[in-house]
């Protein structure tokens, strides 16, 4: 069974949203961990930090895409289930 162009309109403003929220209050809790990460002894193979920004933002973008396709794809709660990690 498809999803009507509403319902996946729907489902991607429902996953877009959700991974922004979290995202906003993953960010306002890590606010200070730059000066806490800098105050440690990192191994050398440790990414630079102005590459954190860009790969969280990818990361983010496709956990929103798969929580759209997961609903989008008609399979109904099941699939919104296990994009959530509840089932």
């Amino acid at each position: 069974m498809r999803c009507s162009k509403r319902e996946v309109a729907v489902a991607a403003a429902v996953s877009v949203g959700a991974v922004l929220v979290v995202a906003v209050i993953g960010s306002i809790a890590a606010a200070t961990s730059a000066e806490q990460c800098a105050a440690l002894r990192l191994p050398r193979w440790v990414p630079p930090p102005w590459l954190f920004g860009p790969v969280w933002t990818v990361l983010c973008a496709l956990l929103a895409v798969a929580g759209w396709r997961a609903w989008s794809q008609g399979q109904g709660g099941r699939a919104v289930s296990r994009w959530l990690g509840t089932a």
